[in-house]
């Protein structure tokens, strides 16, 4: 069966040509000088960092509780900001979700993510109705990648790594990069420098 999934995750690494994930998880606290204008700092700020980033990043991960944390205007925040990257790079909802009750939550009428995070190995299969749609597990030790099923890969939070099984059989993995790279500048310059953060420490 053709995973549509890992077709998109492959064919955007490849258009990159880099193994770059990069988490958004906007906090008030840390908003960059020119978002403090704004009372509803959270889409300006996600464009911003992916509009600077996307040509060399195949992989955002959005931390869903950082934007609940504003309520309904996150909700509302996260949904534009996955809606303006979603045509040229694979979205992860982080979660990281533990039942399969949350399963509809990459669905359209939802926030449309190509993927989530998962607590436990055990709930993948309601989150794979679709062959576009992935899961990473939440990993607090190494488990062997070729245990999984089809379209489901690992999350090292303490590794800062994403992995999951290619096409060929081969691993793909991706170093995922956060708050070092996205507050990398407080300053008008900030998305630059985000992106200046990946360019130099993804090689």
């Amino acid at each position: 069966m053709t995973s549509k999934f890992i077709e998109k995750l492959e064919r955007t690494i490849s258009e990159k040509q880099t193994h770059i994930a990069l988490m958004i998880a906007p906090q008030m606290i840390k908003m960059p000088l020119p978002m403090k204008r704004h009372d509803d700092p959270f889409f300006p700020f996600g464009k911003e960092i992916i509009r600077a980033t996307k040509a060399i990043t195949p992989v955002y991960l959005f931390d869903l509780a950082a934007y609940l944390r504003l309520g309904a205007a996150g909700a509302i925040a996260l949904e534009r900001t996955m809606s303006y990257a979603v045509a040229e790079c694979v979205l992860v909802l982080h979660g990281p979700f533990a039942g399969p009750a949350y399963a509809e939550i990459s669905d359209e009428n939802a926030f449309a993510s190509d993927a989530v995070t998962l607590h436990s190995l055990q709930n993948a299969a309601a989150y794979l109705q679709r062959q576009d749609r992935g899961v990473f597990v939440l990993e607090q030790q190494e488990i062997a990648i070729d245990s999984y099923p089809q379209n489901v890969g690992g999350y090292n939070p303490h590794q800062g790594q994403l992995h999951i099984t290619g096409r060929d059989g081969l691993i793909i993995s991706l170093r995922v990069f956060g708050d070092d790279a996205i507050y990398a500048s407080a300053e008008e310059d900030y998305a630059a420098q985000a992106r200046h953060y990946l360019e130099v420490h993804s090689e």
